[in-house]
């Protein structure tokens, strides 16, 4: 049976702790279309974190998407008219970067991430440097990564992905003095012609370890469910 700790006991520096509690703060959430409500949020949600991470993250949620992020910062989420969804946890005092007209600077934190759909163009956007997509492509869409970023395929339907330091990539907060880290997730188990569900994260931490934690967290607890649309 699995157990939950708040303070682990024998555990080494850096060591995994196994299921750990972590408290859930709830994101503020803007909408492009008439809402149905709000939706239930748990107080608190389980993740496998090194014991020197314990007590220095959290989870911030607006119900159906959650990230793991610093703990003490603000989390905000806009959900387009379109259907797409944008998320972010940032330090305080950090303009939103979930709104028009506050970008993140390069090399501002944070943990962000886009939650999209491939039957329409901003979707696609956010597959098309990382996997094959079918023909005829959609006007726009860029089919290599960004000069000078570096990326892996971990499993064939996620592809992980760095912004070396200084240089602007597709990730945000990238071109700063510290590199960036995300994952990009396009299950590759149904028909290309069908509307899929993917996502997009984006670590820009000073901490590497936290980034490797948050962005592991992301893949298995985010994993689109590829229904069609």
């Amino acid at each position: 049976m699995l157990a939950a700790t708040h303070q682990p006991k024998q555990a080494g520096k850096g060591s995994s702790v196994g299921a750990v509690a972590l408290p859930v703060t709830a994101c503020a959430i803007y909408y492009g279309a008439p809402s149905t409500g709000p939706e239930w949020m748990p107080t608190e949600l389980l993740a496998s974190v090194p014991s020197s991470l314990v007590g220095k993250v959290e989870f911030y949620s607006a119900g159906s998407q959650t990230l793991m992020g610093p703990r003490g910062w603000t989390c905000s989420e806009l959900q387009a008219a379109d259907g797409g969804i944008g998320m972010a946890v940032y330090p305080p005092g950090q303009a939103n970067p979930t709104i028009d007209g506050h970008p993140t600077p390069p090399g501002g934190q944070g943990v962000f991430a886009t939650f999209e759909y491939t039957g329409h163009t901003p979707g696609l956007d956010v597959v098309c440097p990382y996997f094959p997509v079918p023909a005829p492509l959609p006007i726009g869409c860029t089919t290599t990564p960004p000069v000078g970023e570096e990326t892996s395929k971990l499993t064939p339907d996620v592809v992980g992905i760095t912004d070396p330091s200084g240089r602007k990539g597709g990730l945000e907060g990238s071109g700063g003095k510290h590199s960036v880290r995300g994952v990009v997730i396009y299950p590759q188990d149904t028909p290309a012609t069908v509307s899929v569900n993917v996502t997009e994260e984006s670590c820009s931490l000073t901490s590497s370890a936290m980034c490797s934690t948050i962005l592991s967290d992301f893949v298995i607890r985010e994993f689109p469910v590829p229904t069609s649309s």
